[in-house]
């Protein structure tokens, strides 16, 4: 579920029937990134060539495989050599039980012929144990986290069952002057599962914890990352920065589509606005569906920000899809260091990495059809639609002047 804690059991029963209930929960104690209303955008304006520079080649919305996480890692900080060590065991001196609650509204009728009674979920305890070394070979710290330690992080109907997984560690965060760490649960020979993100300090104290993303179902677009400069950490639903509290990137009542960074002060957010309510079909049957209000359907959904939360730009953007997780389809083009996010209906939104405030939308309509042959200086890319496929052709002298092609479903 994108916005934690929707239930694993709520997704089960959506499988079997019953339907999904969305959840949106805010953490507490965390500043919240609010954005003034913004009139979209719909007008393209002539881009000014890129600046003469050497192309930036780092795409920082790229998506990326989940890390693997070394059980043996050597550090360098400050100067200073360091070895961390990581395992991950079970504990089945430890057994642990739930029991789902489910009711009408959060995963199944009360009375439901099919559910006589709530399951009970069982599992064993585990530990996490983080060792950190220093170049003597000394312990600097070592801590143990348990499950109990992920309570009101990760839902109890993925906790409990979940088997170890080792944390992945995604760095060192100087500004935060602590380690990040993804770590990992799901429900064993599923892909029912949830992420959490946690930080520790050079002292091992757990500086931050909190739920990151989905395994599956309403997976946000999203990997937690440190910014290109280090001076903040993405969780995917908080961004932490020093002397901060954790900047929130949910809002209510809608799903976080996607949240990556663009550069090294600035990150772009997508929403879908809504809720999961019941719907029943014909037969009598129901079943859980998200539903935009129709009021929020041309409000701005996608904001710039920068590293205080603050939004600096917002647009329209409807090119999203969602199955069995959010995807934005884009491609990033050094030669004109810019992102380009497609949306099939109305054509392409361009964020231009050293200009993100400045978002322009160019609209098929705008575009040239692409006739052979491909001229010299034109770049070509391939963006997947749901049912066909854009090839795109752009000059990076004129960013603006863009021909276009449509392929085959592939």
């Amino acid at each position: 579920m994108n916005n934690y804690p929707a239930r694993a059991s709520a997704i089960i029963l959506s499988w079997l029937g019953v339907g999904l209930a969305g959840c949106n929960q805010t953490t507490p104690n965390t500043e919240r990134a609010t954005a003034p209303p913004v009139a979209a955008d719909t007008t393209a304006q002539p881009l000014a060539p890129a600046p003469a520079l050497i192309p930036d080649t780092i795409n920082w919305m790229a998506p990326r495989r989940d890390p693997a996480g070394p059980a043996d890692t050597t550090l360098l900080i400050d100067g200073q050599r360091y070895r961390l060590l990581l395992t991950a065991v079970p504990d089945s001196s430890r057994k642990l039980t739930y029991t789902p609650q489910y009711n009408a509204e959060s995963g199944g009728p009360a009375d439901s012929t099919r559910l006589e009674a709530p399951d009970v979920v069982t599992g064993v305890d585990m530990v996490l144990r983080f060792t950190l070394l220093d170049a003597q070979n000394k312990t600097v710290f070592r801590r143990e986290l348990r499950k109990k330690d992920f309570n009101g992080v990760v839902a109890e109907d993925i906790l409990v069952p979940s088997e170890p997984q080792l944390p992945a560690l995604l760095g060192y965060v100087e500004a935060l002057k602590g380690f990040a760490f993804q770590q990992t649960f799901f429900i064993p020979d599923t892909d029912v599962g949830s992420y959490a993100v946690l930080l520790l300090g050079l002292d091992g104290r757990l500086r931050e914890l909190a739920y990151s993303n989905s395994l599956a179902v309403d997976r946000t677009d999203c990997e937690p990352r440190l910014a290109p400069n280090g001076r903040a950490l993405l969780t995917c639903t908080q961004l932490l920065v020093p002397g901060r509290k954790p900047i929130s990137l949910q809002k209510p009542a809608a799903q976080t589509v996607l949240a990556r960074f663009l550069s090294d002060t600035t990150l772009l957010v997508v929403y879908a606005y809504g809720t999961y309510r019941y719907t029943q079909d014909e037969a009598g049957g129901r079943s859980m569906e998200f539903v935009e209000p129709p009021r929020m359907r041309t409000v701005p959904n996608a904001f710039v920000l920068n590293l205080q939360g603050q939004p600096l730009a917002s647009f329209r953007y409807n090119g999203y899809t969602n199955e069995l997780g959010y995807s934005v389809p884009r491609h990033y083009l050094p030669q004109t260091s810019t992102y380009y996010l497609l949306d099939e209906a109305r054509g392409l939104r361009l964020l231009n990495k050293r200009q993100p405030t400045s978002p322009q939308e160019i609209r098929f309509r705008q575009m040239a059809r692409f006739t052979a042959p491909q001229r010299p200086r034109e770049v070509q890319f391939r963006l997947q639609g749901t049912s066909v496929s854009f090839d795109f052709y752009v000059d990076p002298d004129r960013p603006e002047q863009i021909r276009y092609r449509k392929v085959s479903g592939e």
